[in-house]
């Protein structure tokens, strides 16, 4: 599904190199480091924010190594949610569907579809972004990545900011999401314990290469 060969990149003094990773379709896949190990950095270049200086993506039989971000289908959810606070909760999560031209009863049926998936409906979809909490605003932020029905999410440490009751909601849900939908996810994390009750397996960083990969024995 996921295959890194040779994958290098630099940026300012730090550099990725060596990278060969391969995950398979529907995995729940765990990044775990350290800050500065590089592993925010591997995620952006696996989504073609940034293009590898050396080696190769491949995502589903296809290279998509000089493709662009908006062409590879996708999900990227940060630590930050990076909504837009001047929209509503429901122009944030639709806005990629209307950049895309998706019709309006196509955008209907997508965010009725996320409602339901993401147990969404507790929350106004016409508030305004700012006015929800953390763990709301990360809810909104994975819709948002959901709704161009990508193959791939990639999330860098969703729940950093949420507390803990926030933290495991979030966490269910996409244990629910990648167990009913099959979708391929990347998750990192500071926490490694915290990955081992929700991962497949675990890649470790350090200084900008994996150094190696733990099979975890029970999720």
């Amino acid at each position: 599904m996921i295959e890194l060969i040779n994958l290098a990149r630099s940026w300012g003094n730090f550099t990725l190199s060596n990278i060969n990773l391969n995950v398979t379709k529907g995995e729940f896949f765990g990044l775990f480091g350290h800050n500065g190990a590089g592993k925010t950095l591997l995620m952006e270049t696996i989504a073609g924010i940034w293009i590898p200086q050396e080696g190769q993506v491949w995502i589903n039989g296809k290279e998509l190594t000089n493709m662009p971000p908006e062409e590879r289908n996708i999900g990227f959810v940060y630590q930050e949610p990076l909504l837009f606070p001047h929209l509503s909760v429901k122009e944030n999560i639709c806005y990629g569907l209307r950049a895309r031209r998706f019709t309006k009863e196509h955008r209907e049926q997508r965010f009725a579809e996320l409602v339901e998936l993401l147990k969404l409906n507790q929350i106004s979809w016409r508030k305004n972004v700012d006015c929800l909490s953390g763990g709301e605003k990360q809810k909104v932020a994975l819709a948002r990545a959901l709704a161009g029905s990508p193959e791939v999410i990639l999330l860098d440490e969703p729940a950093y900011s949420l507390d803990e009751q926030s933290c495991q909601i979030f966490y269910s849900l996409l244990k629910d999401l990648n167990q009913r939908k099959k979708i391929t996810i990347i998750l990192i994390s500071h926490d490694y314990v915290e990955l081992k009750g929700l991962v497949c397996r675990i890649g470790i960083m350090q200084s900008g290469r994996i150094i190696r990969i733990d099979e975890v024995v029970s999720i």
